[in-house]
């Protein structure tokens, strides 16, 4: 029963994300806030869950619990990301480097940087311009 609950809580929060970044990628008033250089944070944690948003705009976003949180991690649009992060499996130890921001009263973060198994991955620059892959 626990897991159900943990999952559904996953998905929602998935939704939740992906619904707030299509809003913000059409015409409507901005839902995601910009990625913002002062709330710039580091965090280590494991890979819960990943998911592709619909293919109209094709936002990566995994789950990660860091501590006792679950938090959404943007890592931005399949075009702007190395493909070896659109496969990260469940309970994959990584460590975040991204900008904290609020949609919709809840907190969810722009990757700018995430480092897997040793391997170092830079998807922003420090002002939050996609970098690209190489």
């Amino acid at each position: 029963m626990k897991m159900k609950i943990i999952t559904a809580t996953v998905a929602f929060a998935v939704g939740v994300t992906l619904a707030g970044i299509a809003l913000a990628q059409g015409t409507t008033p901005r839902v995601v806030p910009p990625f913002d250089p002062k709330t710039v944070e580091t965090f280590s944690g494991v890979v819960v869950t990943e998911a592709q948003s619909p293919n109209l705009i094709n936002v990566h976003v995994i789950m990660v619990k860091a501590g006792g949180d679950l938090r959404p991690v943007v890592l931005g649009p399949r075009r702007a990301i190395d493909p070896a992060l659109t496969k990260l499996g469940q309970k994959t130890e990584v460590e975040i480097t991204a900008s904290k921001v609020l949609s919709n009263g809840t907190p969810i973060y722009l990757a700018s940087a995430v480092k897997v198994g040793g391997k170092s991955y830079t998807l922003r620059d420090e002002h939050g311009k996609f970098t690209k892959v190489k």
